[in-house]
């Protein structure tokens, strides 16, 4: 899209495609708003963390229609745990949530959403970071994205909602004051996908005890997702 095709104006602004991101922009679309969905990447596009869908995630993805979809890919059943000389076989309780899970790769898992979005009547756009907003009293009017990559051109579109769904490092929100709390535990991610004869495997894994050359117990954990064609960790 041609930054002379972007609307100057919107209802409900939403920067960051991922599934909260694509979630919202649908709902709020299917309500008969004005939607602009902007993302920093040209998707489709990976991310590091997910696929691993539990049963909170299937019935949030069954609310958006999506469950005859989610179904074609693997379902599972429940959580296979490791650790400390035990395995223990824990099945998705059920009750107001569905009694399965699945995965499914980023890559597709996020297109997939962000498609939903645009096909409810939101305005997608791709390769548009949010570098700056404009604030009037006590909330934000306005935000600026860069489209086309660093130091491409700025277009501020105005806005009566925003969502800031920009992820883990959202940098609109420390335009807006958010601050990373650095005497707090973080951590990292890391994942692979390898072929493996249990890619159908009904259980997702999750390994609770890491250990180092000289045995010690390391911080983090590890998960396996079967994918069907391939696991993912």
């Amino acid at each position: 899209m041609s930054t002379a095709a972007l609307p100057r104006r919107t209802d409900v602004l939403v920067v960051g495609a991922g599934p909260a991101g694509s979630g919202a922009a649908t709902w709020a679309a299917r309500h008969g708003r004005d939607v602009v969905l902007a993302d920093a990447a040209v998707f489709p596009r990976d991310k590091t963390c997910g696929d691993g869908l539990t049963p909170r995630a299937i019935g949030e993805l069954e609310r958006l229609g999506l469950r005859d979809w989610v179904r074609s890919h693997t379902v599972n059943q429940g959580l296979r745990a490791h650790g400390f000389g035990q395995t223990l076989h824990l099945p998705w309780p059920g009750g107001h949530l569905p009694e399965w899970g699945s995965a499914i790769a980023r890559t597709e898992l996020d297109d997939h959403l962000r498609t939903g979005a645009v096909k409810a009547g939101a305005t997608a756009v791709d390769d548009a970071r949010a570098v700056d907003a404009r604030v009037e009293g006590d909330r934000v009017a306005a935000v600026v994205l860069e489209i086309g990559g660093r130091g491409g051109e700025r277009v501020e579109i105005g806005c009566e909602r925003l969502v800031v769904a920009d992820g883990v490092r959202s940098p609109l929100g420390k335009v807006l004051g958010r601050e990373w709390h650095r005497d707090t535990v973080y951590g990292v991610a890391g994942r692979s996908y390898v072929s493996s004869s249990m890619a159908d495997d009904p259980w997702i894994s999750s390994h609770l005890e890491l250990r180092g050359p000289s045995d010690e117990v390391l911080s983090g954990y590890g998960w396996l997702f079967p994918l069907g064609a391939d696991v993912g960790g």
